[in-house]
């Protein structure tokens, strides 16, 4: 029986071939493969990627090296799972910072060995954050009772558990987790249902609160809802709203979600405080989705919903208001683009680490993108409010939710371009001088099926400088009775 074995391993290892193959056939196209990587810039610390070749083939065989250099890897493998050997890459970025590399592919197709043109891709000098961190839930209305938030080491393709709802006694919604700038040890979310609250994660320090419980200057009925925390940790910012979803029985759009009402408000962790003014709440506005700049909070508003409205005639513009960290006062609110002047709606805002440059969704009506088909991510340039939409980065069908590194370098940005129904997590550089960004490429994976096997969606896609280390001490102080 061991010989047999024996023999049988043998023969697996003989069907690829260990040394490179002379292209007997040279095409002048580039390789039919499941991932185009031609033109993407590449974090120095990203992990491999996986692909296969989308063609008829019975073996296929990877080089990869810096451009101008003899290849540093080489890979034989079925047209399946095709990834450079982990180790090998890293040791290939390193050395080909600032350059380009290249993927060259053959292919054993009916007998010959045929090459095809290199995809060249950059390697970027800057490093990506360590982590990202994400919310994995399937994609319709009535599977949310199995959902989890997850970080992911980008350096690698260890994916572990941050807090699984199926671990909580009544399995209630987990979501809208926010980081102080990446930091993972000034971290807030959501716990939904009889048990819920907001859990605020300062180091060990793991405390479940009301953030809307206590206003100052004016009402908040409805709660706390999307947040932002500034970069200090000291001021998160929310909107409180009134969410609901509406199903329709045609149509592209057979699910919408929108906002019923919505104010705006910050908490103080110091003092316990909501803060707000009338010009932040109240019955004229909803406002909604706030981000921190240096001096004040970026959202969207639109005019409050009345019965019977249309949903499709909601929609926000892009509005900025001052507030004073010394003196807790806000200033006036002012609209600093208006899209719903030509029929569009704003959604999103998120400002780059270094306040130069304004991310945001914008869509047809609405702020719930992401079951909107049209929605692309735009670019402000705070210095002069000019705006362009970023079309290195959209797709033909949704592009959402987004969020940068902590240096600003790098963007990460959901996108539902593969399929239209699950949304898949890309990453892009961004060269802030002049203010655009680089080819997108898919978050990777260590098999080239994990996406098509994987029923859910990527949600809330956040950079984090660190793991997240107190899953046993947060499940715990979820479900403590207060």
């Amino acid at each position: 029986m061991r010989n047999i074995l024996f023999l049988f391993i043998l023969t697996l290892l003989a069907a690829c071939s260990s040394t490179p193959h002379e292209a007997t056939v040279q095409k002048d196209a580039l390789p039919p493969l499941s991932q185009d990587f031609s033109g993407v810039t590449f974090p120095v610390n990203i992990a491999a990627p996986s692909f296969s070749f989308c063609a008829p083939a019975e073996e296929v065989e990877l080089e990869v090296g810096i451009s101008g250099m003899d290849p540093a890897i080489f890979v034989s493998a079925d047209t399946a799972d095709i990834v450079p050997p982990l180790d090998e890459w890293h040791e290939l970025l390193n050395a080909a910072q600032g350059k380009q590399i290249y993927l060259r592919i053959r292919a054993l197709e009916d007998g010959q060995w045929t090459g095809y043109k290199d995809v060249v891709a950059e390697v970027s000098r800057d490093s990506i954050d360590s982590y990202l961190v994400y919310r994995l839930v399937y994609p319709g209305y009535e599977l949310w009772g199995e959902m989890g938030i997850y970080q992911r080491d980008l350096s690698s393709y260890e994916e572990t558990v941050v807090i699984r709802n199926t671990d909580i006694s009544d399995k209630t919604c987990v979501n809208c987790h926010n980081f102080a700038a990446g930091d993972v040890q000034k971290m807030m979310m959501h716990v939904r249902g009889p048990i819920g609250g907001t859990m605020l994660i300062r180091g060990e320090d793991i405390r479940k609160i009301n953030p809307a419980a206590h206003p100052v200057g004016g009402d908040l009925p409805n709660g706390a809802t999307y947040p932002s925390s500034e970069k200090s940790g000291r001021f998160i910012a929310f909107s409180s709203n009134n969410v609901q979803q509406f199903f329709h029985s045609d149509g592209k759009k057979l699910i919408e979600v929108s906002d019923m009402a919505s104010d705006l408000f910050v908490f103080d962790t110091q003092t316990g405080d909501a803060i707000t003014s009338p010009d932040i709440s109240g019955d004229e506005w909803m406002e909604t989705f706030p981000t921190w700049s240096e001096d004040g909070l970026y959202f969207c508003r639109a005019k409050a919903y009345k019965e019977a409205m249309p949903l499709d005639s909601i929609r926000y513009d892009l509005c900025f208001v001052s507030f004073d960290q010394t003196t807790l006062q806000f200033g006036k609110p002012e609209v600093v683009y208006s899209p719903s002047a030509e029929g569009h709606s704003c959604s999103f805002p998120r400002v780059s680490p270094d306040g130069r440059w304004l991310l945001f969704t914008q869509s047809d009506y609405g702020n719930f993108s992401i079951w909107h088909p049209e929605a692309d991510l735009y670019l402000m340039n705070l210095a002069d409010r000019s705006i362009r939409r970023c079309d290195e980065l959209n797709s033909d069908n949704t592009e959402s939710y987004h969020s940068w590194s902590k240096d600003g370098r790098w963007v990460v940005f959901s996108s539902r371009r593969i399929d239209g129904n699950w949304t898949r997590p890309y990453l892009a550089h961004f060269d802030a001088a002049t203010g655009t960004f680089g080819k997108p490429f898919l978050l990777p994976q260590e098999t080239t099926d994990y996406y098509l096997q994987l029923m859910q969606s990527f949600n809330v896609p956040e950079f984090t400088t660190a793991p997240i280390t107190i899953r046993k001490s947060l499940l715990e102080a979820i479900q403590k009775e207060e």
